[in-house]
């Protein structure tokens, strides 16, 4: 599984920080954590996101 931070989701959907927290807040997509606790989206969120 390949998985990507909210940095790249957010130059490769256009959406801002705001609107994927949104998206989260509402169980659209569910991100798993790191143990650092940073978000890793996993490549169907992202097409779901776009």
């Amino acid at each position: 599984m390949v998985t990507v931070k909210i940095n790249e989701v957010c130059n490769v959907t256009g959406l801002t920080k705001k609107a994927i927290d949104y998206y989260q807040e509402k169980e659209i997509i569910n991100p798993k954590f790191d143990e650092s606790g940073y978000r890793e989206f996993n490549k169907s969120e992202i097409e779901r996101l776009k």
